[in-house]
């Protein structure tokens, strides 16, 4: 009689937060729906550079209107990014030619004049707004109740599904970067209000996937609550989810299926005729050399310091004899499960279980975040230090080349850029998982949470460093091969190097528009190829079809190139 007073009395605390969500949810709309009313007003904020009206118009006049079938639609998210709205742009025109569909966005509001403009020009009319019936809103209420009152755990959370469909993990991760937190917060009204949002998505996409013909998913990314439910909901009903930049093309039907080359890079590679395997090693030893060296931003234009200079700060680590090793750390509010696979839901709860091994266990142990972290790292990292003593916090600049004279020769990681790094400096790398380096033997990998552990616990049983020649390859696999499957761009090098690193820059639309007709038919030549061929991007399209020669590593395939500055 008890539990049952008590299951009540908590079931009716959650129909009041529930109700306090709602209210929230409605002012940030109308805070939403003021601001953009503003912006269409201020005629400066809807004026559009001469460069854009002129992209805008060169759509309109080279790609045609499609015929349409009624209800059959090709859903896109909202995302105005120069080199990706060219690249998508087509391609949804593409597949709205191919299946006679419509072209339409989505958003919780309307979209602002710039986003309207572009995506109008290549035949994106329509903008569905998420909102739910009256039917979906009383489900919707049911539904947060039982999902609240179910909740025990981070991983219940993270696990949280919904007629097969994994939301939980979008929400988790939305929560994490939406608030800029280090992990999950159960019980507070943030992670509340994710939930919230995520069930109006889902049950908006449910209710339109069971009315409508939804014949392709044309996404910026699959993952967070307003891209990552659609992705699942398209995937659940057979529709494939098509994910494209100016260096790659890659087709989905299925969770983290982009990320399925990493255990076929040595696949990849051996593909390829001696000749473009020798220089490809030559690239990726030139390259990595580079790096180590201390040069910025090597195949990697987010980084913007090394952790490789000759720069030497005072002694970080202590003069023991023990075993010492270093954990380092990763961003903890940007999509912790970037590759999927990782053994822990944040680097937060990855953390804490090595605080956890740490007690156990007589190494020396360190932390050190990268040069450049992110605000709000550091804080979560004392925190951690404070909870296990036994971890210790080195300086940020402190350099790797530093901590391997010191005596470190172990290094843990997620799945970070060190597992092709560190080996080369004489480190043991260990990831937490699934990552790219998983097709080698120069890291070790723990791939359930008990074969982590294992390793942890015996470090002296790692035995050396192997295959470092295959680094090489990896790192030429990695940053080059697979990264030169757009129409737009022979790789992620030459992009960056267009847009001067700003992926914002719209100095894109002037290579579209100097290419005329000829770039259209290309591109359009190149999706369709794509599209018949049954890969899963363009890039193992090519490898797979031995259509790779020894004089295309550097420059990268065989492409007409259009309107080059």
């Amino acid at each position: 009689m008890k539990n049952s007073f008590k299951d009540k009395f908590k079931r009716l605390c959650f129909e009041v937060v529930y109700i306090a969500l709602i209210l929230a949810d409605v002012c940030i709309r109308i805070r939403q729906l003021i601001r953009q009313r503003f912006a269409r007003r201020n005629v400066r904020a809807i004026e559009i550079d001469k460069l854009t009206r002129e992209y805008c118009e060169f759509n309109k006049s080279h790609l045609k209107p499609v015929e349409a079938t009624a209800n059959a639609f090709v859903l896109m998210d909202c995302f105005p990014i120069p080199v990706w709205v060219v690249v998508n742009g087509i391609l949804a025109h593409h597949l709205a030619e191919r299946h006679a569909a419509k072209n339409c966005s989505y958003g919780v509001s309307a979209r602002d004049p710039l986003t309207d403009a572009l995506y109008e020009s290549f035949g994106c009319r329509s903008h569905l707004l998420i909102r739910l019936s009256a039917t979906g809103r009383k489900r919707r209420r049911k539904l947060f109740v039982d999902t609240i009152a179910s909740l025990k755990s981070k991983k219940d959370l993270f696990y949280l599904s919904i007629n097969g469909v994994q939301i939980g993990d979008e929400i988790y991760e939305t929560f994490l970067r939406m608030f800029s937190k280090h992990t999950a917060e159960l019980g507070s009204f943030k992670c509340g209000y994710a939930i919230f949002i995520a069930l109006n998505y889902y049950l908006f996409f449910e209710s339109f996937f069971a009315k409508n013909k939804v014949s392709a998913v044309v996404l910026s990314h699959d993952i967070y609550i307003s891209m990552g439910i659609l992705a699942k909901i398209a995937w659940r009903n057979g529709i494939p989810v098509y994910l494209a930049n100016g260096y790659e093309m890659k087709m989905t039907t299925g969770p983290d299926q982009k990320f399925q080359e990493f255990s076929r890079y040595h696949e990849y590679f051996s593909r390829l005729p001696l000749e473009a395997q020798e220089k490809g090693i030559a690239w990726g030893k030139a390259q990595i050399a580079k790096r180590l060296g201390g040069d910025v931003g090597v195949n990697m234009g987010y980084s913007t310091k090394s952790a490789y200079t000759a720069e030497k700060l005072e002694r970080q680590t202590l003069a023991s004899n023990r075993t010492k090793i270093v954990i380092a750390t990763h961003c903890f509010f940007d999509n912790p499960r970037a590759y999927g696979g990782m053994l822990f839901t944040d680097f937060y709860e990855w953390i804490t279980f090595l605080g956890q091994i740490s007690e156990i266990t007589d190494y020396d142990w360190y932390i050190k975040t990268h040069r450049d972290y992110l605000p709000g790292t550091m804080e979560a990292i004392k925190l951690l230090c404070e909870r296990w003593p036994k971890l210790k916090l080195i300086n940020p600049s402190t350099t790797w080349h530093q901590l391997k004279e010191e005596g470190i020769s172990i290094a843990l990681t997620c799945y970070g850029s060190i597992g092709h790094e560190l080996p080369l400096l004489g480190y043991k790398v260990i990831n937490a998982g699934y990552n790219p380096h998983i097709a080698y033997n120069f890291n070790w990998h723990g791939k359930t949470l008990d074969e982590y552990r294992d390793l942890l616990l015996n470090l002296n049983g790692l035995g050396e460093i192997r295959d470092l020649e295959a680094v090489y390859e990896f790192y030429f696999v990695h940053y080059n091969l697979s990264k030169q499957g757009g129409f737009l761009f022979n790789s992620f090098e030459e992009m960056e190097n267009y847009v001067g690193k700003d992926v914002n820059s719209n100095l894109i639309f002037e290579r579209v528009i100097a290419g005329g007709q000829n770039f259209q038919d290309e591109a359009k030549r190149s999706i369709n190829t794509f599209l018949d061929s049954g890969n899963f991007s363009v890039s193992e399209m090519l490898i797979l079809s031995s259509s790779v020669r020894a004089d295309q590593i550097h420059r990268g395939f065989s492409r007409s190139q259009y309107g080059k500055r």
